[in-house]
């Protein structure tokens, strides 16, 4: 049976949201879970991460993670192009 989901809406966390375990919290923080997994930002996994963060930041933008929704970011002979508007998932991706 297929069944509709409701699209996710991830809002900014301070890192000081506590995890929970049947509903309670527990003495783990998001900020812990973000110190442990990112703070080798010269890493494979995190350096575009990072690189987005540094362009969204510049663009002034608030949506986390979803940079790829509002702008493409080219580098061709030397030339950065950042182009604003939609981005099909063939460009995001280069499929």
């Amino acid at each position: 049976m297929k069944k509709n989901l409701e699209a996710l809406n991830p809002q900014p966390k301070t890192g000081q949201e506590h995890f929970t375990f049947d509903y309670s919290p527990v003495n783990i923080k998001l900020i812990d879970f973000r110190q442990w997994s990112q703070s080798d930002l010269v890493s494979n996994a995190t350096r575009g991460i990072l690189a987005e963060f540094i362009v969204a930041s510049a663009l002034a933008t608030k949506v986390p993670g979803k940079l790829f929704l509002i702008c493409n970011l080219c580098i061709e002979n030397g030339i950065i192009k950042l182009q604003l508007g939609g981005v099909n998932d063939e460009s995001r991706t280069g499929t």
